[in-house]
């Protein structure tokens, strides 16, 4: 169903509910039936239709409870009424097309989420749909609301300890050899805090 068709339809069903509040004892009120037709309306074809509507179904019920011999004490009721109903019918509609849109950012963010990505084995770079490679922070920072910090694992943090404890064999310069060698045996000759 295309959005004109259901604005269409919306515009259709508050005339059908307007002719029923007509038609019936003006005792019985309709009122709650206007949300449907507003709802799929805003639903499907946005926050304008939608408030189009909430205007046009309230137009609708002001005339079919003022021509059903409905008695107010004064016109200004029938009006007050009718502005409390545009109120209530345009909240529907500006509420629904609200949660309809986050929900479909939120799907389509979930479907790029869900997606296969190509990850460089080497330097982890992710590769773009136009053929640019990212990093992963970058990505991240682009594709979610998330932020990317760094920090380490207990299993790499055990790692990185264990191999700051051995005696390095490469090959360094001589006197980044000894600087090193220095910095080490400062290290171990520092007395613990309490």
């Amino acid at each position: 169903m295309t959005t004109r068709t259901t604005f269409l339809a919306g515009i259709a069903g508050a005339l059908l509910i307007g002719t029923l509040s007509f038609i019936c004892n003006p005792e019985l009120g309709l009122f709650l039936f206007y949300f449907f037709p507003i709802a799929l309306v805003a639903w499907r074809s946005g926050p304008t239709k939608g408030c189009v509507l909430a205007v046009w179904s309230a137009l609708v019920w002001c005339f079919a409870d003022y021509y059903s011999g409905r008695t107010c004490l004064s016109d200004f009721y029938l009006w007050w009424n009718a502005g409390i109903r545009l109120v209530a019918f345009l909240f529907v509609a500006v509420s629904l097309s609200t949660i309809q849109r986050l929900l479909a950012e939120a799907r389509r963010e979930v479907a790029s989420l869900r997606s296969f990505l190509r990850m460089c084995a080497w330097c982890r770079k992710i590769a773009t749909p136009d053929g640019q490679w990212i990093s992963i922070e970058a990505y991240f920072a682009n594709h979610t609301k998330s932020e990317i910090t760094h920090s380490i694992c207990p299993e790499c943090s055990n790692t990185v300890v264990d191999n700051l404890g051995r005696e390095h064999t490469e090959p360094y310069p001589a006197g980044l050899r000894q600087t090193w060698a220095e910095g080490k045996s400062q290290n171990s000759a520092c007395p613990k805090k309490e």
